[in-house]
This record gives structure tokens, C-alpha cells and sequence, in this order.
């Protein structure tokens, strides 16, 4: 999804639409009573950073034009709110509740009160790491959908892509943070995104072709390159991809 903008992605489109039917069939499968995504089936509660990753798919392909059903998308919507309505003082629990945040905002809510929110607990329990997690940057993008001009650019300068990171799992790996990182610079601060030195886009490749990736980074990857190519190829770009 995230690289079919991509002209020289045409002829896959249709085989690609085959398996967002089958996905969606799955994702229905697995939402629960509360709009959440349980993460086996089978399973009868929702899990937290997984829903949320479920609902950023969701919304990416909604963008791209493919048919997101829209009672799927309405109760992931109702998790997302009722999830940052509760605060967690871990920084783990903050960054997804940042994400959740973000994902809200770009639905349609108005979330500045919850952004207060949770920079005070930040501050409070974080002081000296949160500035610098992939959340600030999260909490930067929002305000930007926001128009918080001023707010945004003071939370963007923290994160450095390729810096050692606190918590890393499966799901928060070096790799899918940094892309993260390079899809909302591209998303939602283009000018910043198009100034990038080029060894940074390269750190993230680098670690792609060594093989430091696994389901949940590559797709942030793909994200990412999708989103940075927009912006720095030319229409015309005409590279064959197999």
C-alpha cells in the first residue's frame, strides 16, 4: 500500500486489491467488541500497539482509495478514544498513546487537550528521555495537522535517526523507529524531509540490506520510502522495478 502511488507499481494493482479483500476478511475476523484487533485468533482481548498499527494501515489505504469498510474503520476509531483517554505513565504506554493520538487527529478529531496532557506526564515521568523518542515526533506531526506551527517545530528537533533507543522489541526495533521517523518528515514537513542528507536515507537502507528487518520495520520502511520518494523524484522518473 504504501508504494502504490508509485507509477511503475500499475500493473500490480489488481493483484494487490485480491489481497486487501482477503486481508480485510482476516482484520474482521479478529476485531473485538471494543474496535481493538486481537493479535491471534481466537484471542478475546484487544492488543494495544498491534490495534494501533491495524488502524494506521487502515487509514493509509483509505488515503490510497481501497475500500475500507466503514463500520471496520468507525470502531478502531472508538479504540483510539477510548485509549488515550487513559493515561500510562510508562514511556512505552506514552508512545502509543502518542500514535494513537496522531491517528485520531488525522480522522478528524481536534486532540490538543490530550497532547497537553500527555507532554505534563512526560515531564513528569520522562523529563530527560521523551524529547528525544519517536513520540515528540509523533506529538510534532499532530500539531502540524493541527496548525500549531510553533509547537510542532520545538517538538520536531529531538529525535536522530540511527541513535541508540531505549525498550527495543520486536515491534520498536532501531529500523522501524527510524522509518517512522522519515514517513512523518516526509507526510507532514516536507521542506525538512527534502533537505535530508542522503547518508541518512542510506543509514536506513543499510540496515534493510543487512538483512535487520523483520514484518513490522519492513513495512515501516516501505512507508517511509514511499513517502520520501514522492517528494524528492521527478514525475517522469522511469525506473523499472520487478
Amino acid at each position: 500500500v504504501g508504494l502504490m502511488s508509485h507509477p511503475q507499481y500499475g500493473p500490480h494493482v489488481q493483484e494487490v486489491k485480491q489481497h486487501f479483500s482477503h486481508l480485510i476478511d482476516k482484520l474482521r475476523e479478529r476485531q473485538l467488541g471494543d474496535g481493538g484487533f486481537a493479535f491471534w485468533p481466537g484471542h478475546t482481548r484487544s492488543a494495544t500497539y498491534p490495534s494501533i498499527y491495524v488502524m494506521h494501515f487502515l487509514l493509509e489505504a483509505h488515503d490510497q482509495g481501497y475500500p475500507v469498510p466503514a463500520d471496520m474503520m468507525q470502531r478502531g476509531k472508538d479504540y483510539l478514544k477510548a485509549y488515550i483517554a487513559r493515561r500510562g505513565d510508562s514511556l512505552s504506554a506514552s508512545r502509543d498513546r502518542a500514535n494513537a493520538i496522531y491517528l485520531l487527529t488525522r480522522l478528524g478529531e481536534v486532540t490538543t487537550n490530550y497532547l497537553v496532557d500527555l507532554e505534563e506526564n512526560l515531564l513528569k515521568n520522562h523529563a530527560h528521555k521523551w524529547s528525544s523518542d519517536i513520540l515528540s515526533t509523533y506529538m510534532a506531526a499532530t500539531y502540524q495537522i493541527l496548525q500549531k506551527d510553533q509547537e510542532a517545530k520545538r517538538l520536531m528537533r529531538g529525535y536522530r535517526l540511527n541513535a541508540s533507543h531505549q525498550e527495543l522489541n520486536d515491534f520498536r526495533s532501531v529500523l522501524a523507529m527510524d522509518a517512522q521517523y522519515i514517513y512523518l518528515l516526509a507526510k507532514h514537513f516536507e521542506n525538512k524531509a527534502k533537505n535530508m542528507d542522503a547518508d541518512q536515507i542510506l543509514k536506513l537502507t543499510d540496515r534493510i540490506f543487512r538483512g535487520e528487518y523483520n514484518t513490522i520495520s519492513s513495512a515501516y520502511s516501505i512507508l517511509a520510502l514511499g513517502a520520501y520518494s514522492k517528494l524528492v523524484l521527478a514525475n517522469d522518473f522511469d525506473e523499472k522495478i520487478d
